[in-house]
């Protein structure tokens, strides 16, 4: 906003700019034309040279020439006989004024035309001049008798005789009415612009090349700790950073490129202490407009984030080593007792004994699936590392298929596969192996004994990534109540079903580690669709 502000107040001064430098050329060619035909009819009255066609011609083509050009500029000229009383006006001036030129020239109506507050000056101009004092150019108002208020540029000068008596009195008066309302209109911009400036929580400035500031708003003086925007302006920009080279630096790239936007550096604050900025700023011409925000709680939010990123990182791969390694020094002692507990004779053994011995059998298995359980969640963990291969989608998903086969054809479950034959995905072979078996056993798990169990495996390549889906219209599963626990490990959804609970929970770390997503449609009694997205490389 504050660069179309801008914009706007220089287009708009171009604009007056280009229509002053045409009214002044316009004025001259008048004056010229007008001096042409006062020479002309003087040289035609003085001289006593008898009118002929040819001169009466040029006359009429000089008045018309004349009169064309103070209409297209809005000025009219007058002359006022001081000797005889007699006054002249140009057709422009009866038109400025609104007055009927039957009436002829009539100094008294034109004055009553005039502001109260302004004809005193007026009155004072005429008397000036012809006392023989220098008089500048004036401005006054006037409400003409159809009630239309007029700003009015008048500029005179006074012919003495050689006993330096005032023998004429001659000048211009221009309707400059448009450019007052151009000049009011930039005003109020300027101000709305200062305003708006002000009320904005950032930093705002314009500058020229050399440094100097031309504008800056309240934030900035408060963030750079002076007491005005007075005290402000009267700095140099290359004061204002921490290392001046800085300055130049941004200056190359806005030469470079017109604009930079979040652009980050060292300010310095009038008391010498420094802080982080972001500058956003454009280049046009000789002058610099930008935007400073003070983002130093940001950078240090940011590094602490960061190192707290990186503390994180590191105890999760000591926790991960600590967890391999416990996995593994387990492994062989557990390994032992199981197969102390098998070979054990438990002819000899009491009821009571041979009770604790399988108690003590039994948790051995589950011991043994606990940490088979963390060796795969560590070996998914690692997934990053693994090399990415190509791999036939179809052929995989019939491969994984058939090893539901007896499953399949004892629940006559239809499996109906949506996988052209030639898909393919450059990916983790066991990873995409065991999402495609864990949502597929779980569709077929969940069936409902009331209808047919149906299954449908569905990939599709997008721009951006691959989509594996996996739909059925089994049971289904209330989100509202149990989404939150569908990934987590051991969460078993239906407790009759067998299971550890363990299943979606790999898909879910399959999937990150893919850097990919798993979203879920599902309601109850209404089937469930599990939706893989994965991000091609």
């Amino acid at each position: 906003m504050y660069i179309h502000l801008y914009r706007f107040r220089r287009v708009a001064f171009m604009e007056i700019q280009s229509t002053v430098s045409a009214l002044l050329g316009m004025i001259i060619l008048g004056s010229g034309v007008y001096s042409i035909y006062q020479g002309a009819w003087n040289r035609r009255f003085k001289q006593r040279i008898p009118p002929n066609k040819k001169l009466l011609q040029e006359n009429k083509n000089l008045r018309f020439m004349l009169r064309q050009a103070q209409q297209e500029v809005k000025i009219g000229s007058w002359e006022w006989n001081t000797q005889t009383n007699e006054i002249f006006w140009s057709d422009e001036m009866y038109a400025i004024f609104e007055l009927p030129q039957e009436n002829g020239p009539d100094i008294d109506s034109l004055r009553q035309l005039i502001f109260d507050e302004d004809r005193g000056m007026f009155d004072q101009s005429m008397r000036d001049h012809l006392s023989g004092k220098a008089v500048r150019r004036m401005e006054y108002r006037i409400r003409t008798t159809s009630g239309n208020i007029k700003y009015i540029a008048a500029t005179g000068r006074a012919i003495f005789d050689k006993d330096k008596k005032p023998n004429s009195l001659f000048g211009t008066a221009q309707d400059i009415t448009t450019q007052k309302e151009i000049s009011k209109s930039l005003f109020q911009e300027k101000k709305k612009y200062h305003l708006l400036a002000d009320s904005l929580p950032v930093a705002i400035f314009r500058s020229n090349v050399k440094g100097e500031l031309l504008f800056v708003n309240q934030a900035m003086v408060e963030m750079f700790g002076f007491e005005s925007e007075e005290e402000l302006l009267q700095q140099n920009c290359f004061a204002l950073y921490n290392n001046p080279v800085d300055r130049e630096k941004l200056l190359d790239e806005l030469n470079e490129s017109g604009k930079l936007t979040d652009y980050q550096t060292s300010f310095q604050r009038r008391d010498g202490s420094t802080f982080t900025g972001e500058q956003n700023s454009l280049i046009e011409g000789n002058e610099l407009h930008g935007i400073v925000q003070d983002i130093t709680e940001r950078v240090e939010n940011e590094k602490e984030k960061s190192n707290l990123i990186e503390k994180l990182k590191g105890q999760n791969k000591d926790l991960e080593e600590f967890a391999f390694i416990i996995s593994h020094n387990l492994r062989s002692p557990l390994a032992n007792v199981m197969g102390l507990t098998k070979i054990f004779d438990k002819s000899s053994v009491t009821s009571d004994n041979l009770e604790i011995l399988n108690l003590i059998e039994q948790s051995t298995v589950n011991l043994d699936l606990i940490i088979k359980d963390l060796n795969q969640t560590l070996t998914v963990r690692d997934g990053e590392k693994k090399l990415r291969e190509v791999i036939n989608v179809d052929q995989m998903t019939q491969e994984i298929v058939a090893n539901f086969q007896r499953v399949l054809k004892d629940n006559n479950i239809c499996v109906e596969l949506n996988i052209a034959p030639e898909a393919h995905i450059k990916s983790v072979p066991e990873f995409i192996k065991n999402i495609l078996l864990y949502l597929v056993d779980n569709a077929i798990k969940f069936r409902r004994d009331d209808m047919q169990p149906k299954v449908k495996i569905s990939f599709n390549e997008c721009d951006s990534c691959y989509q594996l889906s996996v739909h059925d219209n089994g049971i289904g599963i209330d989100l509202e109540a149990d989404e939150k626990r569908l990934f987590l490990i051991y969460e078993k959804l239906d407790g009759k079903m067998e299971g550890r609970g363990l299943g979606l929970y790999l898909v879910k770390n399959h999937v990150n580690a893919l850097n990919g997503k798993i979203t879920v449609k599902s309601a109850p009694n209404q089937g469930s669709e599990f939706i893989v997205e994965l991000p091609k490389e």
